[in-house]
């Protein structure tokens, strides 16, 4: 049974499916490759209309774990897989209001139990930003979720 596997056009999210559909065909499963321009693409994701499986980067867990729940397409409740759980909503609910670490701490265990049993989103890696400059350029800093922050930037 063939498999649509749904991307935008980006070169690193190509080549990891490239690299998906050669592992799968090994074990006899057929990917089918479907690119779509990015605003096509993040326009389906948005109203998740997506045939089969999707791949897509996102941030914000790095900022408050909760954050991942409330803010990326992949894990929102509302999310473009279409899943839905009582628990799950529950658990992004109790994880929003909480204020207690200790118990935060609680709720991103039952969280991850919880993902990990109903696996509707897999992920497969990070995808860190990588810039180059020339050495002439200083004191760039880098936000929390990996933009550049050039107020102190010079050149020397």
């Amino acid at each position: 049974m063939p498999i649509t596997y749904n991307t935008q056009r980006t070169s690193t999210v190509g080549k990891m499916i490239e690299i998906f559909q050669s592992d799968l065909a090994k074990i006899g499963v057929k990917l089918n490759i479907q690119t779509q321009e990015n605003t096509v693409f993040q326009q389906t994701l948005n109203e998740a209309k997506f045939p089969g499986l999707f791949a897509h980067g996102h941030g914000f867990s790095n900022l408050m774990p909760v954050s991942l729940f409330l803010q990326a397409f992949p894990f929102r409740k509302e999310n473009a897989s279409k899943f839905t759980s009582p628990d799950y909503a529950r658990l992004v609910d109790a994880m929003q209001a909480e204020g207690d670490a200790a118990k935060l701490k609680s709720l991103y265990g039952e969280m991850n139990k919880l993902l990990l049993a109903e696996a509707f989103n897999l992920e497969i890696s990070t995808n860190p930003s990588l810039f180059v400059t020339t050495s002439k350029v200083r004191e760039v800093g880098y936000s929390a979720n990996g933009s550049w922050l050039l107020q102190r930037t010079s050149l020397a």
